[in-house]
């Protein structure tokens, strides 16, 4: 048999406000409540690989500045500066 109307009415009401209750909680809550979510920042391997790539601007833009530097690009062959 099903539940009647008036059970169900207020099982789904009480669902509804047991979720929102919950809902600002944890939206109101500090970030205590909430560890999983906490920014942890860049983990080891990430700053490994950022400092790869910033070093391998600096050194581009080091060459540039040293050969071309008053030019668009280099060409690597002959290291002349050329516009295009």
């Amino acid at each position: 048999m099903l539940l009647s109307k008036p059970v169900f009415r207020n099982i789904t009401y009480g669902a509804a406000f047991l979720t929102t209750l919950y809902a600002v909680y944890f939206i109101t809550s500090p970030n205590d409540a909430l560890p999983y979510l906490r920014d942890k920042g860049p983990s080891r391997i990430s700053k490994g690989r950022a400092n790869k790539v910033k070093s391998a601007f600096v050194h581009a833009y080091n060459s540039y500045e040293m050969y071309a530097a008053p030019h668009d690009e280099l060409r690597p062959g002959t290291k002349i500066g050329n516009d295009q």
